[in-house]
């Protein structure tokens, strides 16, 4: 007996407002992994565009979202492992975020997904206030008096239902995973 094709509806990441916890939730897990404490302030200084962007893609047949990392350059120097080019470290960052957001959305059903090789730009070239309908609102961090912020784009699908508390803490880095 053939299976009934299923469509999965991709909706606007702002339509996922329980989507934005598990990002902030990653981004803290992020830092904390990093020696760093970053706290949620509801905006942030526009001082994040004195450093870099780094820019993620994570797709699958549940979701389609680009991820942009924001950090003074004075954050970076504070969680830099001194084994990569300072440029490429928000990069890094970012592909670590992404890949811990990677990780909530398969517990929440989105199954297998990919990202991207990092992009970075200089931050003063990312706009701020073009927010469109598909992105969900930035979410502003400080740490040691740094900012950083968080901007999602894309599409998730419409059934998956995301709650924060289910995300598991994520793998440490060079961590395995059984899938």
């Amino acid at each position: 007996m053939p299976t009934p094709n299923m469509t999965i509806e991709l909706t606007p990441v702002k339509e996922h407002p329980q989507f934005a916890l598990i990002v902030e939730r990653c981004t803290q897990d992020l830092f904390e992994a990093h020696g760093i404490e970053v706290t949620r302030q509801a905006a942030g200084p526009d001082e994040f565009r004195q450093g870099s962007c780094g820019i993620v893609r994570i797709a699958g047949k549940h979701c389609e979202l680009t991820l942009l990392l924001m950090c003074h350059r004075g954050l970076l120097r504070r969680t830099h492992p001194g084994r990569v080019l300072m440029r490429d470290w928000v990069g890094e960052l970012a592909n670590q975020l992404a890949g811990r957001i990677k990780h909530g959305l398969w517990n929440h059903g989105a199954g297998s997904v990919y990202q991207t090789t990092p992009a970075v730009v200089d931050a003063k070239h990312i706009r701020m206030d073009a927010e469109g309908p598909s992105s969900m609102a930035p979410l502003h961090f400080v740490a040691n008096h740094y900012p950083a912020v968080v901007l999602v784009d894309g599409f998730l699908d419409g059934a998956l239902s995301l709650k924060p508390q289910d995300v598991e803490p994520y793998i440490a880095e060079g961590g395995l995973v059984m899938l």
